[in-house]
C-alpha cells in the first residue's frame, strides 16, 4: 500500500500550479479539438455538395455531347449544291437545336463555376488560434 505525504504535509505549490497549467493546457486542447471537428464538418458538406455539382455536370456534359453529335449528323445529312425549302426548314431546325446546345454549356459553365466557388471557400486557410501562455508558476 503506497503512502500519500501529501494528505499529511500538503501539496507544495508547484504541484499546485503545475496542476493550473496543465489543466489551461488541456482545455486549450479541447477547444481547438472542437474548432478542427467543426471545420473538418464544413470540409465533408462542401465534399458532399461539390460532389453532387460534379455528377449533375457529368450528366450536363453526355447531354451536349448527344446534341453536338446529333448536329454533327444532321450536318453531314446536307448536300453539297443548293437548299430545298425543306433543307432550309432542317437548317433551322439545326440552328435552333445549336441555340439549345449553347444553353447546356452555359449551364455547365455556371455549375463549374459554383464548384470552385465551393472549392476555393474549402481551400482558404484556417485561422490558427494563438496559445495562450501559461501562468508563470508561483514560488512557496
Amino acid at each position: 500500500m503506497a503512502i500519500n505525504l501529501y494528505q499529511f504535509f500538503g501539496t507544495p505549490a508547484w504541484v499546485q500550479d503545475l496542476q493550473t497549467s496543465m489543466g489551461l493546457v488541456l482545455s486549450k486542447l479541447e477547444t481547438m479539438m472542437s474548432a478542427l471537428d467543426d471545420e473538418l464538418a464544413t470540409i465533408k458538406a462542401s465534399i458532399a455538395s461539390a460532389t453532387a455539382s460534379l455528377a449533375s455536370v457529368s450528366t450536363d456534359v453526355a447531354t451536349v455531347k448527344t446534341d453536338v453529335e446529333s448536329l454533327k449528323a444532321q450536318i453531314a445529312a446536307f448536300p453539297a449544291a443548293g437548299i430545298t425549302a425543306d433543307q432550309q426548314t432542317a437548317l433551322d431546325g439545326i440552328k435552333d437545336s445549336a441555340a439549345a446546345l449553347g444553353t447546356s454549356v452555359s449551364a455547365i459553365d455556371t455549375s463549374l463555376q459554383a464548384v470552385h466557388a465551393e472549392a476555393s471557400a474549402v481551400a482558404a486557410p484556417v485561422q490558427a488560434q494563438q496559445p495562450t501562455p501559461a501562468p508563470a508558476p508561483t514560488t512557496p
